[in-house]
C-alpha cells in the first residue's frame, strides 16, 4: 500500500481548524484505565474532563501538573 499523499493548503485546498467545530464527548467507560483528551488551549480540558473523573473515582489518585493548570 502507497502512502497517502496530502495537498498543500491554498485556496482550492482549505483546511479546517479544530477550534471551528464544538466539542463533544465519545464516551465514558467504568473502568480504571487511561483516557485520551485532545483539545485547544484554553478549552477546558481540566475542568470539563480531569477533575470531573477525579471526583468520580473512589479510590486514591495522585495527581502530577507539571504546568500547574489546577488551582483549586
Amino acid at each position: 500500500m502507497g502512502k497517502a499523499k496530502s495537498k498543500p493548503i491554498s485556496p482550492d485546498n482549505p483546511q479546517e481548524r479544530i477550534e471551528e467545530h464544538p466539542a463533544f464527548l465519545l464516551g465514558i467507560h467504568p473502568t480504571e484505565d487511561s483516557f485520551l483528551v485532545a483539545a485547544p488551549p484554553g478549552s477546558g480540558k481540566p475542568v470539563g474532563v480531569v477533575i470531573p473523573n477525579l471526583l468520580r473515582y473512589a479510590d486514591s489518585v495522585v495527581v502530577h501538573d507539571p504546568i500547574k493548570d489546577f488551582k483549586l
